[in-house]
């Protein structure tokens, strides 16, 4: 919401713009992952548990495609980092939608047989030292 007040002043209407969409993406974003800020507001309250049950993969196309737009409109270093920040906060969301992937569950039934035939055939390892 900082970037998006630093980008309204300019004298360029369509950064003046851009700085007003990321305001709203800021309040956006404030409302859904901390209605703890928004808890005054009516109806905000039934917003944020409606999107707190979502699939994180709908949040994270969401942050990921509200948060281009303010970057095609004025592509500057403010609009970069600002929006950039709910892009990143979509991506984790993405990485958290793809789970934890091949974990000991993923492994293939031939693994497990190479497994067992190396420590079927591993030799003994002495646990004294060979000089006393």
């Amino acid at each position: 919401m900082g970037m998006g007040i630093w980008e309204c002043i300019t004298v360029h209407p369509i950064c003046i713009v851009a700085g007003v969409l990321m305001i709203c993406l800021g309040f956006l974003t404030m409302v859904l992952e901390a209605p703890l800020c928004c808890q005054f507001f009516d109806g905000l309250d039934r917003l944020a548990a409606w999107i707190g049950n979502l699939k994180y993969i709908y949040k994270a196309i969401l942050y990921c495609v509200l948060s281009i737009f303010p970057m095609m409109m004025c592509f500057g270093m403010t609009t970069v980092f600002g929006s950039g920040l709910i892009f990143v906060t979509g991506a984790i969301y993405g990485v958290m939608a793809l789970g934890k992937k091949g974990g000991q569950q993923a492994r293939r039934p031939d693994d497990v047989e190479m497994n067992q035939r190396l420590t079927e055939s591993e030799e003994p390892v002495a646990t004294t030292p060979e000089g006393t």
